[in-house]
């Protein structure tokens, strides 16, 4: 991996974790399913981000393959590949 691309997974990392604290989502509380519902398809400004945030958030997960999910065993935020999210999503609405 470039280090480009590990400096921006952790950047994306940091972002998704931040705006988590700012919208006062506690550990567990499915932030970044609703975070992806808002940003999906949209640029505009939401509930959880302004358009800037919102736009930064999108080029950081298509440049790295990468989303952020919560770990229950860790109690932390995680990056996953691209693959692991769509597959965590399918089984959301199952």
């Amino acid at each position: 991996m470039s280090d480009e691309i590990a400096k921006m997974k952790e950047l994306l990392l940091s972002y998704v974790s931040l705006i988590a604290e700012r919208n006062s989502f506690g550990p567990g509380g499915n932030f970044e399913y609703m975070l992806w519902d808002t940003l999906h398809g949209r640029f505009e400004d939401t509930k959880y981000v302004s358009f800037d945030e919102g736009h930064e958030v999108i080029a950081l997960a298509v440049r790295t393959d990468s989303w952020v999910a919560y770990n229950d065993e860790t109690r932390m935020f995680e990056l996953i590949d691209m693959r692991e999210w769509e597959e965590l999503l399918s089984k959301r609405h199952n």
